[in-house]
């Protein structure tokens, strides 16, 4: 993802390489967003907010077997959204991408989108560095990015303990969610700052684009390794997934 008004950076890290799931605040705030990119976050939100209104009410019982569980989920989700990996470029590494993955392998798209806009956590919420329509629309757009994988993945009908074969849904979902995850934000950039849409997907990379590839491959899969983790030993499976995450952290810090 890129800032208001799109930092012009160099994508050329050295070593690894992860998608960015948010829309950065740059350091000054014009006067208002453009028409075109406050029309797209609040009609983004307002579909997504409403689909998710329109599930839920329809699978109420379902998600009070689980309520537990999904509140476990987005808390983490949470905790792990408050230390990104920012950079000088103004851009932010989210390691939230195996949880949230996770989530919608283990519970389908519906409620993996939910954990993902209630879990999606940003402190500048809170401090009003960034305006509702961007914290809305990074909430949004990821929400859409977990149900697609979800979709993918439940689509091809692999029960999600079945390994190897869940391998390849579970990449086609990692792969779903990229492409709906890059196509919004990078058309969000590109409305807010004026760049042309190639130029900004050319920027939102970190590294190479094979050691990109690989590695973004090889984080995303965790997902489906947490899920796997989690329908053996339930919820408290969670607790597993700290540990991969504080070492691709540092990994990605070190790359830098």
């Amino acid at each position: 993802s890129t800032s208001t008004m799109l930092q012009h950076v160099q994508m050329s890290s050295p070593a690894a390489a992860t998608t960015v799931r948010r829309l950065p605040r740059p350091t000054s705030t014009p006067p208002s967003d453009p028409l075109a990119f406050r029309l797209l976050a609040w009609g983004l939100t307002g579909v997504v907010v409403a689909g998710l209104a329109w599930g839920s009410v329809r699978s109420l019982g379902t998600i009070s077997d689980v309520a537990w569980e999904l509140v476990a989920w987005a808390a983490l989700v949470a905790i792990v959204d408050l230390a990104p990996i920012p950079k000088r470029t103004g851009l932010r590494l989210e390691m939230d991408l195996p949880l949230l993955l996770g989530a919608a392998y283990v519970f389908g798209p519906l409620l993996g989108a939910l954990v993902a806009f209630v879990g999606a956590f940003d402190l500048r919420e809170f401090t009003r560095q960034i305006p509702a329509s961007h914290a809305l629309f990074n909430r949004s757009q990821t929400a859409l990015s977990v149900a697609s994988a979800g979709l993918v993945f439940e689509a091809s009908g692999v029960p999600l303990r079945d390994v190897p074969l869940a391998f390849l849904p579970a990449v086609g979902g990692l792969v779903a969610d990229g492409v709906i995850n890059y196509l919004l934000v990078s058309l969000a950039a590109s409305l807010l700052s004026g760049l042309a849409w190639r130029d900004v997907v050319s920027r939102m990379r970190f590294g190479r684009p094979r050691e990109f590839a690989v590695t973004y491959v090889c984080f995303g899969t965790l997902g489906l390794l947490l899920g796997l983790i989690h329908s053996y030993i339930g919820t408290w499976g969670l607790v597993a997934f700290v540990i991969p995450v504080v070492l691709a952290r540092q990994a990605f810090q070190q790359a830098q």
